[in-house]
């Protein structure tokens, strides 16, 4: 539960109030919480779309396009493909989102060596959701048409809408064109992600 000040909207204008131990205050109008206090000072909005105005009735919280998490991962170790099958390079990291409505912004940088052996051949990489490839953000990479080792770094970028308040996954993928490519090589190459919530 949690004590509660009212602005009633019907009868009789005026506030009601009412208090528990709870620790846990509630703003509410018209019997409908907007807002709870808790007893860690923490402040929740107790709508998606409810936003705090300032005193020229900009929005200054939960407006659209805030940032509203923040996560990131990395990942040293090795992978080694040489076939079209495309697989994962190990990087991954999982987001919930808090609204349906939100986006949700995908940046990798993706390390690795990749071996071009043999002349017009290369890897091609992919920004990957809950096992769909969104986007390519690397095409042939590692061609030189010439036979040589190639060792870079490259990097992508993805605005998602992926639609859900699940825990939702993202991650890369790579295949190779018969060339054998290799990301994270030997565990000196640090790939990375970061998932950033934007509201929507």
């Amino acid at each position: 539960m949690a004590s509660t000040i009212n602005a009633k909207t019907t009868g009789v204008g005026g506030i009601d109030a009412s208090g528990d131990a709870s620790g846990v205050l509630a703003l509410q109008t018209g019997g409908t919480t907007a807002l709870t206090i808790d007893a860690s000072q923490n402040v929740k909005l107790s709508a998606a779309g409810t936003a705090i105005q300032n005193s020229s009735g900009r929005p200054i919280l939960n407006q659209t396009g805030s940032v509203l998490q923040v996560v990131n991962a990395l990942y040293g170790t090795q992978v080694t493909s040489s076939t079209s099958t495309i697989i994962d390079t190990g990087l991954t990291a999982t987001i919930t989102p808090s609204s349906t409505s939100s986006k949700i912004l995908v940046m990798v940088s993706q390390a690795g060596v990749f071996k071009g052996n043999s002349a017009n051949l290369g890897a091609n990489f992919y920004i990957n959701r809950a096992g769909v490839n969104l986007s390519m953000f690397g095409y042939v990479v590692g061609y030189t048409s010439v036979v040589t080792y190639v060792g870079t770094t490259i990097s992508g970028v993805y605005l998602d809408s992926p639609a859900t308040t699940s825990a939702t996954v993202y991650k890369t993928t790579f295949s190779s064109s018969g060339v054998a490519t290799d990301v994270q090589r030997d565990t000196a190459g640090i790939s990375s992600i970061v998932l950033m919530e934007i509201a929507g």
